[in-house]
């Protein structure tokens, strides 16, 4: 197999290890001059992050698979560690969010993170385990790697007039390359230019700016702080590896002025300059470096790869099979480009090998499921009940269960084959406590309603519907528009104020678009919710459409 790939950043560096690893030719093409997110990249892989101290999705599993993956490259280039473990302090800014945070995220995660006090017993913020990839030397080492062995090229590639797809290959006639397939990993160039086959991706790209900071070396044992190497608070604070007296400090948020390059502009701002200057004297204090800031080494910028709909893009066209996809990763890179390289890779291999159906190639291309698990870790509280509709195999249930509180988990499925899965997977995981239902969930949803049944209306924070049928069970028993609907109308009884519900529904079954006909009907019919509708954006007319569902605070109707 014969394999080009177009951007050597985060993605396309994943993409041509693991197509290394499997024993393809590979042709990795850079794209000079081109914004990449990995000049504001700090390589920062956290269990706990941003403004609502979310864990990554997938986490456990992605964080082994880049832990391997990352081991191997750098045996591969015959170098040291290029992703290590650290400790991270996360402060608290004010009271609001330490508040928030204790109230709402703590024991969630509280088997991640060790709190740190104030003398008086105040909570200042938490120590966590953390990840960082040195980026600089992976991707630099990565490129004299493939060039070593003749299979990195420096050229800027205009999309749409150099790729030539055909019936069994791709070709690049202006430089003289054929290959067996070809992967866009463009990042945020992607977007500025002309692509016919993913037009505007990203569709929501973010510039960024870091600082390069020389320390005076004082470290202050008054502080009483010891144990990490960074700090994170709005921005992040890391040690540049090597050195003993340098940090990166960053980054700064724009999706306003994101053309890097235009009249000569490389993306950095005295603003700029000025916030993480500020951010760096800050952090170093907090972190137990009461020296400041000596110099600034270094001043930078780059452009995020961001999706509106905050999803990785990994897949390949609809039409031109042969031509694929692997960008969005966003500000989770690190972790994410990994996991998204290896799926892609063995997508392209099902397809090939087993010829799956429109629908079962949909599902696997589908991130929704990803993506109603992200929405829902925002919106649940503690006490919340919470509610897997269709529990099917189990997948939804055990997201429940495993990031909230077990005991306050049900599940409903008409199938006995189904609550058996689910059992045996909680059992797997050692989870106990979650009320598993056989019956059906239009009548166990308004038996939950009623009062003389358990009266639980208004007392939900999240439910989860996994509309179709059961994965490798009888694909004729499937749910039904009627019953649905019902079970959907009373889970909006059951939602809290703020709750939220998610749908997925697949198209491709029989029966499956006259069910996500009648849920869509619904949605634009009730009152009780604000209703967003998410699709896959391949185009596909029976791929998978997430409905996510959020309790207004006054209803009607």
């Amino acid at each position: 197999m014969r394999t080009l790939i177009v951007g050597q950043g985060l993605a396309g560096s994943a993409l041509a290890w693991a197509c290394h690893w499997q024993g393809d030719q590979v042709c990795l093409i850079g794209s000079p001059g081109r914004p990449a997110a990995s000049q504001v990249a700090a390589g920062l892989v956290m269990p706990v992050s941003g403004q609502k101290f979310t864990t990554p999705d997938r986490w456990q599993e992605r964080l082994t698979l880049a832990q391997r993956f990352y081991e191997r490259a750098a045996q591969e280039l015959k170098t040291d560690r290029l992703f290590s473990e650290i400790k991270i302090l996360r402060r608290f800014q004010g009271d609001a969010e330490r508040r928030w945070f204790l109230q709402e995220r703590y024991e969630s995660v509280r088997n991640a993170v060790q709190l740190q006090y104030e003398p008086d017993g105040r909570e200042t913020g938490f120590v966590m385990s953390a990840w960082k990839l040195n980026v600089a030397a992976y991707l630099e080492q990565t490129r004299q790697f493939f060039q070593n062995r003749g299979q990195f090229l420096a050229v800027g590639l205009e999309i749409s007039a150099d790729v030539v797809p055909g019936p069994d290959g791709v070709s690049v006639p202006r430089f003289g390359l054929s290959g067996d397939r070809l992967y866009l990993c463009l990042g945020a160039s992607g977007c500025v230019q002309a692509n016919p086959w993913y037009s505007a991706v990203p569709d929501h790209p973010l510039r960024g700016e870091v600082l390069e900071v020389v320390v005076n070396d004082l470290r202050d044992s008054s502080a009483g702080v010891s144990g990490w190497a960074g700090v994170v608070d709005q921005h992040w604070l890391v040690p540049v590896e090597g050195t003993g007296d340098r940090f990166l400090v960053g980054a700064t948020y724009d999706r306003e002025r994101v053309n890097l390059g235009y009249e000569g502009w490389d993306g950095t701002t005295e603003a700029g300059l000025r916030e993480l200057l500020a951010s760096a004297e800050r952090l170093l204090l907090v972190g137990g470096w009461a020296g400041g800031v000596q110099a600034v080494a270094g001043h930078r910028a780059g452009v995020r790869a961001g999706t509106r709909r905050r999803q990785v893009l990994a897949e390949h066209h609809r039409i031109d099979k042969r031509i694929g996809i692997l960008n969005g990763l966003g500000s989770h890179g690190t972790l994410a480009a990994p996991a998204a390289a290896v799926d892609l890779l063995q997508r392209f291999a099902a397809d090939r090998v087993t010829g799956m159906s429109t629908e079962q190639s949909g599902r696997r291309r589908s991130d929704l499921t990803e993506k109603a698990q992200t929405i829902l870790r925002r919106a649940v509280k503690a006490g919340d009940w919470l509610l897997d509709a269709t529990a099917g195999n189990g997948q939804d249930t055990l997201f429940l269960a495993k990031t909230f509180a077990a005991e306050r988990v049900l599940a409903v499925d008409v199938q006995p084959a189904a609550i058996e899965k689910t059992a045996a997977l909680l059992a797997q995981h050692g989870i106990t406590g979650v009320g598993l239902v056989c019956a059906d969930h239009a009548t166990e949803l308004e038996r939950l309603v009623r009062p003389e049944g358990l009266g639980r209306a208004g007392q939900f924070g999240a439910v989860m519907f996994n509309l179709g049928y059961l994965p490798g069970g009888n694909h004729s028993l499937v749910t039904r528009a009627d019953t649905t609907v019902r079970a959907i109308s009373a889970a909006r009884l059951l939602l809290r104020e703020g709750g939220v519900m998610t749908v997925l529904c697949y198209r491709g079954h029989a029966g499956g678009m006259e069910e996500y006909a009648a849920v869509l009907l619904d949605s634009q019919q009730q009152q009780q919710c604000q209703v967003d509708v998410i699709e896959t954006g391949t185009g596909n007319a029976t791929a998978p459409v997430l409905f996510v569902y959020r309790k207004r605070s006054t209803v009607g109707g």
